[in-house]
């Protein structure tokens, strides 16, 4: 669509028609990237008591980096906005958000604490020379927030991996374990307090 509105006449009729549409396209796909992060801010703030997330800067992401391509990924994501109503949602609901220094969260090993300086964007598996321990490297850095923020001991708060929801699954079907209908803490994975 874009691209027949840089073709059509600036001014003419059949200009405003496409721009209309497109304007109404980037609206409704705002609309749906927002209602996501709406059921999964509130899935997340009904199923845990406690939340513990990296407090990274969006801002200073987007002008420190380089490239292009993953400064649009980066606003595309809406990371702030997921950021601010996960908050707001918590504070009502009377649940906790603990923000972590992002610092070598993914470089430092969960299990002996060594830093590997030498680990980029592309080493997706952590493999520890200091102890020998292998994860991949999201789930060792999800480890390392969580002992940053709760103080406690590195073991999982869940025995089996977060419910991952894709994007278009969350926005074009019913939003896994939550309807209408259901109670304020119903949901696939068990609440922290009955753990």
């Amino acid at each position: 669509m874009q691209r027949s509105l840089t073709r059509k006449k600036r001014g003419s009729r059949n200009y405003e028609k496409i721009r209309k549409k497109l304007v109404k396209l980037h609206e409704h796909v705002k609309n749906l990237m927002s209602d996501y992060i709406h059921k999964v801010t509130s899935w997340l703030v009904e199923q845990y008591d406690e939340i513990y997330m990296e407090g990274l800067d969006v801002k200073e992401m987007v002008e420190n980096n380089e490239s292009k391509t993953l400064r649009k990924h980066i606003l595309h994501s809406n990371f702030s906005k997921f950021m601010s109503y996960l908050s707001y949602k918590a504070e009502r609901a009377g649940r906790r958000v603990v923000k972590v220094n992002p610092a070598y969260t993914s470089r430092t090993c969960a299990r002996c604490g060594y830093v590997k300086k030498d680990l980029t964007l592309d080493d997706r598996i952590f493999v520890c020379p200091k102890c020998g321990w292998v994860a991949d490297r999201d789930y060792n850095a999800s480890l390392n927030i969580f002992h940053a923020g709760s103080g406690l001991p590195l073991k999982p708060v869940d025995r089996k991996p977060l419910l991952y929801i894709p994007f278009s699954e969350g926005v074009y079907s019913k939003f896994p374990g939550r309807s209408r209908k259901s109670p304020s803490r119903g949901g696939d994975a068990p609440s922290v307090r009955a753990g």
